[in-house]
């Protein structure tokens, strides 16, 4: 079965009459089936289903039709035609919105002929991805339920010969995403998009998936790197975290109170403008305003009590700074 077989049936179901109800019994069955095949239980459109309904509608008017047009005159019979003209209608209407293709790419199970050649990734987020292994042609085949298709892949014995990511430069908020691109220049002057290929890295050290997205989590500039068969870009990218969008602080515990030579760690909560909360301790400055009484240590936001007294312990970024009071 195919889209194809679907369509032409649809077409003619469309512009019958439904006056000989033997043809409709040959075609509706096949209609259906086709679109089983098409569209399995659980994929496709939901659209499938209203236009199986529409179709099953057309159908069982023009069965009570013929009955009562064969034995009397029925006093709905007028009404019923109406509702099956009407339906008729809404069918072409609806098959010309469901007729269009979709994007199976995610769902669909790949498979390559001759893995020797090229392999295809049925892993998220690579889904539909081939990776060539040595030179020749292959056909790669999409199926899906009971239905497939194939199309032949060329493998060049082509090398890298340079990489671009891009964008070149970006500036994104503390905790937020950029999704990179990394492109490839082949020995035959192609070029491709490699992102799901290639081998990201940076410094400092991103949070990032396989597919190039860098989530910012440390504020500062970043290096972005991607490298395919050992070739990278002469110019990593540069990706700028920042706290544009960092609405507050505030410093927890809200009233510590240690004892003296013991040691205790602050945090920073930040809020920022999308309603969210993160912990910056690492990100922010951290200050004691008695150093005699209490003092951090030079890496991190661990304080120390020195001797009895009270002192003011401030977190700050920017123009944004939060306090409390310490007791030792």
């Amino acid at each position: 079965m195919s889209e194809t077989c679907v369509e032409e049936t649809a077409q003619r179901i469309i512009h019958l009459t439904f006056t000989k109800s033997a043809m409709a019994s040959y075609i509706i069955p096949d209609f259906l089936r086709c679109l089983d095949a098409l569209f399995p239980v659980g994929v496709g459109f939901a659209d499938s289903c209203q236009l199986r309904r529409r179709v099953e509608f057309i159908v069982a008017c023009d069965n009570r039709g013929q009955r009562a047009s064969s034995s009397a005159v029925h006093p709905n019979l007028s009404q019923q035609r109406i509702d099956r003209d009407r339906h008729i209608t809404a069918v072409h209407s609806h098959w010309q919105v469901f007729r269009r293709t979709k994007d199976l790419t995610l769902t669909a199970t790949w498979s390559c002929l001759l893995p020797a050649i090229a392999t295809v990734s049925n892993s998220a987020p690579t889904q539909g991805v081939a990776s060539a292994v040595t030179s020749g042609t292959v056909l790669v085949t999409a199926s899906l339920g009971s239905v497939s298709t194939s199309a032949p892949l060329a493998v060049k014995s082509v090398t890298v010969t340079s990489m671009a990511v891009s964008p070149a430069a970006s500036t994104i908020g503390f905790g937020t995403q950029e999704q990179f691109t990394a492109t490839a220049t082949f020995s035959d002057m192609s070029t491709q998009d490699v992102t799901n290929s290639a081998a990201w890295t940076s410094f400092p050290p991103f949070i990032t998936s396989s597919s190039g997205l860098a989530i910012g989590k440390s504020i500062g500039v970043n290096t972005i790197s991607a490298t395919l068969q050992g070739v990278g870009p002469a110019t990593p990218a540069m990706l700028t975290v920042d706290f544009s969008n960092l609405v507050s602080i505030s410093v927890l515990p809200a009233t510590p109170s240690i004892a003296t030579h013991t040691r205790t760690q602050f945090q920073a909560l930040g809020t920022f403008n999308d309603g969210s909360t993160r912990d910056i301790s690492s990100q922010v400055t951290w200050a004691s305003s008695d150093t005699a009484v209490a003092n951090f240590s030079p890496i991190g936001s661990e304080i120390t009590g020195a001797t009895v007294g009270s002192t003011t312990i401030t977190a700050s970024t920017g123009t944004l700074s939060a306090s409390t009071t310490l007791n030792v």
